[in-house]
């Protein structure tokens, strides 16, 4: 009985089939990534943009979405599979789940929390859905906000190419400004409290009572 036929190629000593050396597999491997129909029409150096891969990431490389209209993509569709992932977990009764039935608006300065310890499955939960009704309550107030989440939700959750630029690009910038993505970087100079700091143990450069002041960051 014959047996099956071996590969063409060049073989080592051994008899097995020589690899080629690693710089030339890494070459290989990126021709064969940036040549993709769905990077090719990109400029020769985007292509090789990790962003390339998604359809919201081309849009951005193509100058057809900001950047922090980009990011709130890419927020909105983090958000949205976490709540795919507790909507199958056992329903239990939760603030964030009576706001969601009731339609109340979750602010976005309500969307985190202190990691002081590991977040619980109630906790999870809770913030799971929390942000995904704040980002649900600001597609709703926009024009044509039922279609717009539609097309945000087939770009993101599936990678289509949107049918309404338009309309995926208005929802997109109502959540960049609702997560403050848009915005500045703040001057501390325009706070209108100056914050000065010392070590503990060390002496202050200015005259003061002393306290000790606890900070939680955002």
């Amino acid at each position: 009985m014959a047996g099956r036929k071996r590969k063409a190629g060049r073989r080592t000593a051994d008899g097995r089939l020589a690899k080629k050396p690693r710089p030339q597999r890494v070459r290989d491997i990126t021709d064969v990534a940036t040549s993709q129909p769905h990077r090719s029409w990109l400029k020769e150096g985007q292509r090789r943009d990790q962003r390339a891969e998604s359809t919201l990431g081309r849009m951005f490389l193509a100058d057809l979405i900001t950047e922090p209209e980009c990011w709130a993509g890419e927020r909105l569709r983090s958000i949205i599979r976490e709540f795919h992932v507790v909507i199958a977990a056992p329903i239990t009764a939760s603030t964030a789940a009576i706001m969601v039935a009731e339609g109340m608006e979750i602010p976005a300065e309500a969307d985190h929390l202190a990691a002081e310890r590991p977040e619980t499955e109630e906790e999870k939960r809770d913030r799971v859905l929390a942000q995904h009704a704040g980002a649900m309550a600001v597609l709703d107030r926009l024009e044509w906000g039922r279609q717009i989440t539609s097309e945000l939700d087939a770009l993101l959750m599936r990678d289509a190419e949107p049918e309404h630029l338009r309309l995926v690009k208005a929802g997109l910038h109502a959540l960049a400004a609702f997560w403050r993505m848009a915005e500045p970087p703040e001057n501390p100079n325009d706070r209108e409290v100056k914050v000065k700091g010392v070590r503990y143990g060390e002496e202050a450069e200015w005259p003061h009572e002393e306290k000790v002041v606890s900070i939680v960051y955002k």
